[in-house]
């Protein structure tokens, strides 16, 4: 989060729904941000991500705030973006004439829940629901959904879509930059090592997220 507001700069309006950062965010009633900053439902940051651009549009276009660029971003994780999130994305997506950017933070499960199965879990993930064992599946494998290439297919409106990873700190501000100044929407999803749902020392999360790019287990497009 702090490349990604590095790298869009103070005019900024930041939507969050509920998960991993929005804990981490208030945890004492206060928030880090640097930038205007607002909670949203779990299901809802690319509802939130409209409305916020398109109230934005109505003031500018009616003379009330100076016309100029101002970012808006949403972020949301896994369980928020690609689970129960994905069809307020998939909306929000199809309106070409607002300029938003929503980003996905994957850390592959439902982490602020402690550690619960998400669509982008990989196969044989060990969680508190899904524990490894002797029992195999005749049918019907679980296997993560591609979402970024997906949304990418299925909606020709979508102005850019990119994934990455905070390891490699260059190409992660160059794709947000380029994904806020293209105009129009667009979705960054981005894999986030957790050292929670992982179980590992945080101090390992860089080497890791490197590992998961360069083992071809996340590919960045």
């Amino acid at each position: 989060m702090r490349l990604m507001i590095k790298a869009a700069g103070p005019r900024t309006i930041v939507v969050g729904s509920t998960g991993c950062m929005y804990v981490a965010n208030t945890t004492y009633y206060s928030t880090p941000w640097v930038v205007p900053w607002m909670h949203t439902q779990l299901g809802s940051a690319g509802s939130a991500a409209m409305g916020t651009a398109a109230g934005i549009a109505a003031q500018m276009r009616k003379g009330k705030m100076k016309d100029e660029p101002i970012n808006v971003i949403a972020f949301c994780g896994d369980g928020g973006g690609v689970d129960m999130g994905l069809s307020a994305i998939s909306a929000t997506l199809q309106h070409e004439e607002y300029n938003l950017m929503i980003i996905c933070y994957d850390n592959k499960s439902y982490a602020n829940t402690d550690i619960q199965v998400s669509g982008s879990s990989p196969y044989g993930a060990n969680s508190t629901f899904s524990p490894p064992g002797k029992v195999h599946r005749i049918m019907n494998k679980r296997w993560k959904k591609n979402t970024a290439p997906m949304l990418s297919v299925g909606h020709p409106g979508l102005r850019y879509v990119a994934t990455a990873c905070a390891s490699y700190g260059l190409d992660f501000t160059n794709k947000i930059r380029r994904a806020l100044t293209i105009g129009g929407p667009t979705f960054v999803h981005c894999i986030d090592p957790c050292p929670k749902g992982w179980d590992y020392d945080p101090k390992y999360s860089h080497e890791l997220g490197m590992l998961a790019v360069e083992t071809g287990l996340w590919a960045q497009i």
